[in-house]
């Protein structure tokens, strides 16, 4: 399983990404690249150490996470750096929202969402969120989820599930999950 931002990184500097994808090879075939030994582009991770930083930006590192690495300098690394750091900002959450839909998001500080929509949140944070719907949420930390409905939460942390619904929860850690 790859890591959480991965990309693909060209020799010329340009960037395939889709924060909601996770696979190299799901990008690999999505934009129909072709496997070769002189193939211009390498597979990239862009992630922080610990799971409760990915609203900082400035604690992510790149990885190289492939063979082919004669070409790459330090230049074409920061030019990688600088457009995933862009698509990082677009995603980091910083303030209350009503709704949030259909991508992928980090939420950063006490922000309240009244409502997902087939979303994907990858760090709750110590955020509100009140109706999660269909969403998936990957590391729930210290938040709380007053509805989650239909969605998946896979690592609960400390978080306050009060109606879990139908949602699955995979590792519950020290949450509250209140109406099973």
């Amino acid at each position: 399983m790859c890591k959480f931002i991965s990309s693909i990184g060209f020799k010329n500097g340009d960037i395939i990404c889709n924060p909601n994808i996770d696979s190299h090879e799901d990008l690999i075939h999505s934009f129909e690249l072709k496997e070769s030994k002189m193939r211009n582009w390498i597979r990239l991770e862009f992630y922080p150490n610990l799971n409760t930083e990915y609203h900082l930006i400035g604690k992510y590192k790149l990885h190289i996470d492939d063979d082919i690495v004669s070409w790459i300098t330090e230049e074409l690394k920061e030019k990688w750096i600088k457009k995933l750091k862009v698509i990082l900002k677009r995603i980091i959450i910083t303030e209350s929202k009503y709704c949030l839909s259909g991508s992928t998001y980090i939420l950063n500080g006490n922000i309240l969402i009244n409502k997902l929509i087939y979303c994907r949140i990858f760090n709750a944070g110590n955020s509100i969120i009140e109706n999660a719907g269909n969403s998936t949420i990957k590391y729930a930390g210290n938040s709380i989820i007053e509805n989650a409905g239909n969605s998946i939460i896979e690592y609960a942390g400390n978080s306050i599930i009060e109606n879990a619904g139908n949602s699955i929860i995979e590792y519950a850690g020290n949450s509250i999950i209140k109406y099973a």
